[in-house]
């Protein structure tokens, strides 16, 4: 992408719950800065699913450095909205 987010995520052989999970969180990173946390399962980014990595990368690319996007997560059990503004990457 683009833009840089601060995350990674992953999507395990067999896994079959919707939505790819963050593996790691940069500190200082957009991501960081919305709230975003290691073990969050990413449903959607900026309204579009995320069901596979590729998902994830393609919605991501979407958005341009600057803008806020919405980011669906589920954390123990339950579904939020964070807010991520997205920096320019290098």
């Amino acid at each position: 992408p683009a833009g840089l987010w601060g995350f990674v995520a992953e999507k395990g052989k067999g896994d079959d719950e919707a939505g790819v999970t963050v593996k790691e969180v940069l500190v200082g990173s957009p991501a960081a800065d919305a709230g975003l946390k290691s073990g969050d399962r990413v449903l959607t980014i900026d309204g579009r699913g995320t069901d596979t990595l590729e998902d994830a990368h393609l919605a991501a690319t979407t958005i341009k450095p600057g803008r806020v996007a919405i980011i669906e997560v589920k954390r123990n059990g339950k579904e939020q909205k964070l807010a991520v503004k997205v920096a320019k990457g290098v």
